[in-house]
């Protein structure tokens, strides 16, 4: 199963469960305003993205939502994933020009492919509308579009043998194993538009307290990156009025 068809089943497992699950609020008439309630959200994940190893996702959420519960806000997404063949030191014997009786230190590259590390960062315009299926509980969608920065960095391996001990007059002294000294090397910074998706479950266990699950979505032509986070906000009106 592709991974955007993974992402999908579990973001309308996590916007349907609470709808089902939870009873409908009450339906006592309120006198509504027009006035919008500030909230930061701040989250923590995984994030995922094709060919890379899975890395930690972080988000700033800001956000502007009225009573009614339409917003809109800015979304700020950070992960630098590593190539699924990048290590900090590999073994001699994956080196391309490694030769066992070296006895000067040589620069190289790893034999299963450049590696590389990219920084992906996306700045994202959204407009939300959230449902409130119980006191306290909010599911809020977010939909938008993105700028997308990608920085890759790229990575030489400088290989240094094995230095043998030496006995002397004061004992035996030197010897080292073989190691690698990596260096990286910063590429150009790219920069393309896309889509941007996240669904907010968010949930106010007191009056002060507000933690959300919130699955995301950064999608391009180019390289595009998902995960699910854990948040908590901040925006005491905002806890107040929204999720009452």
């Amino acid at each position: 199963m592709k991974p955007l068809v993974k992402f999908s089943i579990v973001c309308v497992l996590l916007s349907v469960f609470p709808l089902v699950v939870f009873s409908q609020n009450d339906t006592i008439p309120k006198t509504k305003s027009n006035k919008l309630y500030f909230a930061t959200h701040i989250f923590l994940g995984q994030g995922f993205t094709n060919g890379y190893k899975p890395e930690g996702a972080l988000g700033v959420n800001i956000q502007f939502q009225g009573e009614e519960r339409f917003g809109f806000g800015f979304d700020m997404s950070f992960i630098s994933p590593e190539s699924k063949g990048f290590t900090d030191n590999p073994p001699a014997n994956l080196i391309s020009n490694y030769s066992e009786g070296a006895s000067e230190p040589f620069s190289t590259v790893n034999q299963n492919g450049a590696p590389y590390s990219d920084r992906f960062r996306a700045y994202s315009l959204y407009i939300s509308k959230g449902f409130k299926p119980r006191d306290r509980v909010v599911i809020d969608f977010q939909a938008g579009f993105s700028l997308y920065q990608m920085k890759r960095s790229s990575y030489t391996y400088r290989y240094f043998p094995r230095i043998n001990a030496t006995s002397g007059f004061f004992g035996t002294s030197g010897g080292k194993a073989p190691y690698v000294l990596v260096n990286e090397i910063e590429g150009s910074t790219t920069f393309r538009v896309g889509a941007y998706f996240r669904i907010n479950s968010i949930v106010r266990f007191r009056k002060r307290t507000v933690l959300s699950l919130s699955p995301f979505a950064h999608l391009n032509g180019e390289q595009s990156f998902y995960g699910i986070q854990l948040g908590i906000s901040f925006g005491r009106e905002y806890k107040l009025n929204i999720l009452k």
